[in-house]
């Protein structure tokens, strides 16, 4: 892996680290709303048909 050392100014570091932050930001908000609209569901049926599932 090269290391750059070269002199960039601060607008181009600026933008870079603001798309960075920014596309966190949208992964974040993502992955909380769809454990918000997710569901938990439980079952404990043996041999039971599917129309009996379905009913509870």
């Amino acid at each position: 892996m090269k290391i750059d050392l070269t002199y960039k100014p601060p607008s181009i570091l600026f933008r870079r680290l603001m798309r960075i932050l920014c596309l966190l930001l949208i992964l974040l908000t993502a992955q909380i709303t769809a454990s918000a609209y997710a569901q938990r569901i439980t079952l404990a049926e043996e041999n039971a048909s599917l129309e009996v599932v379905l009913k509870k």
